[in-house]
């Protein structure tokens, strides 16, 4: 019992770390780096700058360029945009409070607009907040209405990022079985959809964690 105990203790520690660096692949690692001088009126080219940097872990570049967005636009779509960059650059320095304002602000704005695929972003995101808070039961409220809006539109990279996500949350409070279960959907996804750097951080995901004894029906 204690060696489980230690084993779930670790696994989640792991998977919090496999967590961010699935988000950082997902926000923007293909994205070519822009250079852009302040004086530019194009919002979205300060949106891609902004993934960009993010990905590059400039947070303070990415924070100035979604900001520059919300300068140059009243547009919902870009407003939203902008906003669901600034709460992850929020999250990424764990102010956990003003990531979840303005993951909700994007989240009404999706609402507004009937973007699905945005509106499953965002309770994705609150999940991610919720989670790093330890409310673990919180968490996957979110990332179930995530998959639940993901298969309104079958959006197959989205659902097997929900999928993913509940997986950690089932693996993190002991349910193995239902975790592997999330997650082997998520590699068949992610497999199916060509994802193929997705696709191995779960497999491997899968291999580490097989090794951990079995609980939860």
């Amino acid at each position: 019992m204690v060696y489980l105990v230690l084993t779930v203790i670790g696994l989640v520690a792991a998977l919090v770390f496999l967590d961010m660096t699935l988000i950082r692949h997902n926000r923007g690692s293909k994205e070519r780096k822009e250079h852009l001088p302040e004086h530019v009126p194009d919002p979205e080219a300060w949106i891609r700058r902004g993934r960009a940097l993010f990905a590059a872990n400039d947070l303070e570049g990415a924070k100035a360029a979604f900001g520059q967005t919300l300068e140059l636009t009243d547009q919902e779509h870009l407003v939203a945009q902008a906003e669901h960059g600034l709460g992850m650059v929020d999250l990424e320095r764990n102010d956990l409070d003003s990531a979840e304002e303005r993951f909700k602000d994007a989240l009404a704005r999706n609402q507004a607009l009937g973007r699905f695929e945005g509106m499953a972003a965002q309770h994705g995101n609150l999940g991610l907040v919720a989670r790093r808070r330890g409310d673990l039961e919180g968490a996957e409220a979110c990332h179930r209405e995530a998959l639940r809006l993901e298969e309104q539109v079958n959006h197959r990279e989205g659902i097997a990022a929900a999928h993913y996500h509940l997986g950690q949350l089932a693996w993190a409070r002991g349910n193995t079985k239902q975790g592997r279960e999330h997650l082997e959907q998520a590699l068949t996804l992610f497999r199916e959809a060509g994802s193929e750097e997705e696709e191995k951080r779960v497999r491997d995901l899968l291999d580490r964690l097989a090794a951990t004894p079995p609980s939860g029906a």
